[in-house]
């Protein structure tokens, strides 16, 4: 009777061995299955970059994203962003015509030499919807300066419209002065995240 209670007993324990056994495999293929989906860091052939998690804000990845850059198209996005609050306050509509004035001549403005342009001629009457597209499929920056003659009325005015609004949405505070452009890519993410606010209005514009 006490051996078989004993073969018995040993076999049950076996089982259970042979069970949590099982169990440990399992869990550590799932561990390692899980660690597999995961990517890792990715990388990037470039000087500095920024990874950000849109939902939630958090940076996943980044590379030298403090350091100094002189990103154009930060101040592309700005200037799309400080636009699309204009019109949202309802200042002007896509509709309206804006007057081409000769500091956002293409041609005849040597600060434009060599950059993306939209090829505006001073006179020349353009719907703002027509602007927007320029800044953000050509990155046009005479449409940048047309843009912003018509909503501030002068470049440095609206300069400082971008500033106000960047320190509004809690952006880190960097300012942005006339043609110099400076940037960093941490400051960057900002511009991105809070891109929604004014979707609605490039879509319209499109």
């Amino acid at each position: 009777m006490k051996t078989t209670f004993s073969a018995r007993f040993m076999q049950r324990m076996a089982l259970t061995t042979a069970l949590c056994a099982a169990f440990i495999s399992t869990a550590h293929a799932d561990d390692l299955n899980i660690k597999t989906m995961i990517p890792g860091v990715p990388q990037i052939d470039a000087e500095s970059y920024i990874l950000i998690d849109y939902n939630s804000g958090k940076v996943l990845a980044e590379q030298n994203a403090d350091e100094r850059r002189d990103p154009a198209s930060l101040t592309k996005m700005m200037t799309s962003y400080v636009i699309g609050q204009a019109m949202k306050a309802g200042k002007f509509k896509e509709t309206d015509l804006v007057t081409v004035g000769n500091d956002a001549w293409a041609t005849g403005n040597p600060v434009f030499k060599g950059s993306s342009l939209m090829f505006l001629k001073p006179g020349m009457q353009v719907p703002v919807s027509q602007l927007i597209r320029g800044i953000n499929l050509q990155s046009g920056n005479d449409a940048c300066v047309a843009m912003a003659d018509f909503a501030a009325g002068s470049q440095d005015a609206f300069v400082g419209l971008m500033n106000s609004y960047g320190e509004r949405v809690r952006a880190e505070k960097y300012p942005l002065p006339d043609r110099t452009r400076p940037g960093r890519r941490r400051t960057i993410q900002f511009s991105s995240r809070y891109g929604a606010d004014w979707s609605g209005v490039n879509s319209r514009c499109a």
